[in-house]
């Protein structure tokens, strides 16, 4: 239990049996702090595609073993490679008021490419949990670039345009 303190004392014997008068008495500390748990990636989900350039990032709750110990922190990354070499956003010290979610700002993802993400959580005692497993890390795919506009002309064998076919109303 945190806050108790608990003692313990070593013997040792050998084989008739006799037991040895103890080592001195020692005190466990019991007021280690665990690390929090790994936070589960929520949104967006492993294999989404289509999402926009400016996801926010959405995780588990923050929880600790720890009774007392609440969520100070929040470490967000993303990458194209699941391994995280070419990290292309990093919020390594997120405070803000909802620290299990992140927001990736514009300019930053590109169309069309899979990115990976990952989040760790700091406790009160400024302990970090685990980075997720290779197996908990969360892929997305951006969506494609909008179409802008397109122009259609038709020209024959010889370079000549050819006038699209009208409907009645005029449309082509």
């Amino acid at each position: 239990t945190n806050g108790t303190r608990y003692y313990y004392k070593a013997f040792s014997y050998d084989a008739v049996p006799k037991y040895s008068s103890g080592s001195s008495t020692s005190a466990i500390p019991s007021d280690i702090n665990r690390l929090p748990e790994t936070p589960i990636c929520v949104a967006p989900g492993n294999g989404d595609t289509g999402v926009a350039l400016t996801p926010t990032l959405r995780a588990s709750a923050f929880n600790d073993r720890d009774a007392g110990d609440t969520h100070q922190a929040s470490d967000w990354v993303v990458a194209t490679d699941p391994n995280f070499d070419n990290v292309v956003w990093r919020q390594p010290n997120d405070t803000d008021l909802d620290m299990t979610a992140a927001s990736i700002p514009g300019g930053t993802l590109a169309n069309d490419t899979t990115y990976y993400w990952a989040v760790r959580y700091q406790d009160s005692h400024g302990e970090w949990s685990e980075w997720p497993s290779v197996l908990s890390i969360q892929s997305f795919r951006t969506k494609p670039p909008d179409l802008m506009g397109f122009r259609l002309e038709l020209q024959d064998a010889n370079g000549n345009r050819i006038e699209p076919l009208k409907d009645a109303e005029g449309n082509v």
